[in-house]
């Protein structure tokens, strides 16, 4: 917590932020020539020294902003005006709000601020119905606490007699698309970015994990660390989520055990050591329970935990203080696709339009009626769209949200994209920007039990700058290829990771993780909450609870149901339940105590 209005330190000062758990940040208090006070801070990494930094190196910072501090932030202090400045794609979490005195008030959760005692931070349902329809992005710097507004990377905070006001500094969709640039140009500077990328995200000691999936983002992420850290004789674990035991697939178009492409990435690296982790057993509500009271904001999608968690723990048992993802690497690392085409008609053209299928076309597994759908879908009119969709083709399920009712159900329905339109996007380059613009550091739940920093790489501002500066013509391929990434990291992994036959498919066994009768009690439990049983149908949501699958299903309407739905649902009636936000402390169990008996199996 840092309250910076009435912050009375003297210059070279260091201080520690207990940001989420264990310490993750270092900020020190500096005098600059025009004798005003700014904070410089950054994460905490062993061996960094605070008091190296100079006077003249935090001006320099301040003037040179954009490129200078790449994950960290600035407050700067001049008479009665606050500016807080977030680096873009940050994986830091930062609230603001004002107190009653006017004071800054900056924390790396919501509850953090609400501890404050703020006197206006109560629920905000606008906020709330938007952060359970919006899964990738929060559009917005409202938080579901009135008075607590989020920072986003590429964003500031200015207060001004005591009024609070949020804008962007980086705009990624004012970037420059070049022209000119070649695709081995562009795989080199890929591979070149991403090289540093790794770099500055691995621990300065000791080995590091990373989930390893059987997809490209993190194929290429375990590759590169591995490569890095093999001169200096360092480990890397590999986690893989595995399907539960000797379960047919049953789907041609997905490929639901991803140990074997998994593990072809890791058996190219001697100093990989690969775990191979199936669905254990794990008390759900009792962890969403205790993440909302500490998070103070609703998790929207809880079926990640089901392979997340066992990994954290794992993690913690060999003594591993940081986790590396892929997430984020389909927009920048591995971006590319069939709807790039889309771009290359808007932006270059008929003709390069027609060239640039051509060459879709030559490489395989393409269709007429594949580029039509992919280059005018989003923008031609519905009944045609629907007429050009190819057979069995998946489209989007329309989520009427049954376990909402009252204003909140009708916010959600109003706002909802997948009930207004089922047509897909209309732009590639459209959805890399919002992602850009407005991507948040996932909820920081590795930190909070486990000391695990759970980080994403290829969540980073320059792989942004440099997808959406490519020309659209360079990204299109047909759907099982991505030429740009084929170009910078072709040599680091297995074919079967650059061309794969089948598309991944994770979450397949959320059911094996999540014990029926722990929901259904849980269900019990959020019936004391006036706001539960206000927002939630908390009837259907035990009857549904009472139902809970008890084996593998394929069909996407059963996984929407309860994936897209029910497990939403339940999440929010966790978190409309704690919504008293105790002290983080107060009744949070131990780690040991939560998780007891429910490591992974690995081999």
């Amino acid at each position: 917590m840092i309250r910076a209005g009435a912050m009375d330190v003297p210059a070279g000062s260091s201080f520690t932020i207990d940001v989420a758990g264990p310490a993750m940040l270092d900020w020190r208090v500096l005098r600059l020539p025009d004798r005003t006070q700014a904070l410089f801070v950054r994460r905490r990494e062993v061996g960094t020294d605070l008091s190296s930094i100079t006077d003249g190196d935090l001006a320099r910072a301040l003037r040179r902003w954009p490129d200078s501090i790449g994950d960290g932030f600035v407050v700067f202090g001049k008479g009665d005006e606050w500016q807080v400045s977030l680096a873009p794609t940050s994986s830091l979490d930062l609230f603001a709000a004002l107190d009653e005195d006017g004071s800054l008030l900056l924390s790396g959760t919501v509850a953090g601020l609400l501890q404050q005692g703020l006197p206006h931070a109560n629920l905000d349902v606008d906020a709330l119905a938007d952060r359970f329809v919006g899964a990738l992005t929060v559009d917005s710097a409202d938080t579901v606490a009135r008075g607590i507004r989020r920072i986003i990377g590429g964003h500031e905070v200015r207060v001004i007699a005591e009024r609070l006001s949020i804008s962007r500094w980086w705009e990624p969709r004012k970037l420059t698309v070049h022209r000119d640039l070649t695709l081995k140009r562009a795989g080199a500077e890929l591979r070149r970015i991403a090289h540093e990328v790794v770099q500055r995200n691995l621990p300065v000691h000791g080995p590091v994990a990373v989930h390893l999936s059987g997809g490209r983002d993190s194929s290429v992420l375990c590759a590169l660390a591995a490569s890095q850290l093999a001169d200096e004789g360092r480990t890397v674990h590999a986690f893989t989520a595995l399907p539960c035991a000797n379960l047919p697939d049953g789907d041609k178009r997905y490929q639901f055990d991803e140990g074997s492409a998994a593990a072809a990435t890791a058996a190219r690296y001697r100093n990989v050591e690969h775990h191979l982790c199936r669905p254990a057993p794990m008390p759900l509500t009792r962890i969403l329970d205790d993440l909302h009271r500490r998070i103070g904001e609703p998790i929207h999608q809880p079926v990640s935990l089901g392979w997340i968690w066992p990994q954290l723990s794992r993690c913690s048992g060999l003594g591993l203080s940081t986790l590396l993802t892929g997430d984020s690497g389909n927009f920048t690392v591995s971006t590319g696709g069939l709807l790039n085409l889309s771009d290359v008609w808007r932006e270059e053209g008929l003709a390069p339009w027609f060239r640039t299928s051509a060459k879709v076309v030559r490489s395989g597994g393409v269709t007429l009626r594949d580029l039509v759908r992919e280059s005018f879908g989003g923008s031609l009119p519905l009944p045609l769209y629907s007429a050009g969709r190819k057979r069995g083709q998946p489209v989007i399920l329309a989520n009427d949200f049954p376990f909402f009712k009252g204003v909140l159900r009708g916010k959600v329905l109003a706002i909802s994209p997948q009930n207004q339109d089922p047509r897909p996007p209309a732009s590639a380059r459209a959805i890399i920007q919002e992602i850009a613009a407005n991507r948040c550091n996932p909820m920081p739940l590795g930190r909070f039990d486990f000391g695990v920093e759970l980080l994403a790489p290829w969540n980073d501002r320059k792989l942004f700058e440099l997808v959406l500066s490519a020309p659209s013509s360079m990204l299109a391929s047909a759907p099982d290829r991505r030429l740009l990434f084929e170009e910078a990291f072709g040599d680091l992994v297995p074919e079967e990771i650059l061309r794969p036959q089948r598309r991944g498919q994770q979450n397949v066994d959320f059911h094996a993780a999540f014990d029926c009768l722990d929901l259904q009690t849980a269900v019990e439990r959020y019936r004391a909450s006036a706001q539960c049983r206000e927002m939630i149908d908390l009837d259907r949501l035990a009857e549904a609870a009472a139902r809970w699958p008890t084996e593998r299903h394929t069909d996407r309407r059963h996984v929407s149901y309860w994936i897209g739905q029910f497990l939403p649902a339940l999440s929010l009636a966790s978190f409309l339940n704690s919504s008293d936000f105790p002290d983080a402390g107060a009744s949070a169990e131990s780690p040991e105590r939560l998780h007891a008996g429910h490591e992974p199996h690995t081999g």
